[in-house]
This record gives C-alpha cells, sequence and structure tokens, in this order.
C-alpha cells in the first residue's frame, strides 16, 4: 500500500489495483475501517463523472463522505460499480452497495 492522505484520525492508502477494482483503504489508529473500490469500467463510463485520472482523489472525498455519515463495522469493504455513479456522486443507496467483510 502506498500512503495517500491524512485527515484527522483517518489515514488514507492506495491499494494495488485487482480484479480491475481500484481500491483504497481508509485506516483508524492501525485498523482497516473501510475499503473503497471503484471498477475500472466505472471510471470510463461517460456518465460516472469518476476521472481516471483523479480516481484516488475521488475515493478519498467519498470514503470520508461515507465514514462521517454511515454506520458500518470495522473492515467492510464496498465496490462501486458503473451503475452506482453518475456525475461524481454515488446515486446507490450505502446499504445497497455490494460489501464484504475484509
Amino acid at each position: 500500500m502506498q500512503f495517500y492522505s491524512k485527515e484527522g484520525l483517518v489515514e488514507g492508502y492506495k491499494k494495488d489495483n485487482v480484479d480491475t477494482i481500484i481500491t483504497m483503504a481508509f485506516i483508524v489508529d492501525g485498523m482497516t475501517l473501510l475499503e473503497l473500490g471503484i471498477t475500472q469500467q466505472a471510471t470510463v463510463s461517460p456518465d460516472s463523472g469518476v476521472d481516471q485520472g483523479k480516481v484516488y482523489h475521488w475515493l478519498w472525498e467519498q470514503g470520508n463522505e461515507i465514514i462521517l455519515r454511515e454506520s458500518f463495522n470495522y473492515g467492510t469493504k464496498v465496490t462501486i460499480t458503473a451503475s452506482d455513479v453518475k456525475n461524481g456522486n454515488i446515486v446507490t443507496y450505502f446499504e445497497n452497495l455490494k460489501k464484504e467483510n475484509i
């Protein structure tokens, strides 16, 4: 993992791409709170509004928003697909996003 940014107690790390998913890990107190990923297909979709060149910035912003407003357990992995994002915004309710335990 490669360090990306830190805000308060949250540190963001770029993860190696796996299965065409671009992922950022959000670490709090040395533990993975959230892994947020977006499919490469979503980043090339004209409607998504997620620029491939700024995908980690987008993941950082969206991940911090999720951490602030949603309730979930440490070690949650969320994957955003092309149908979940439009004009740079996640349009699928958090409860309906693809999630798994890390």
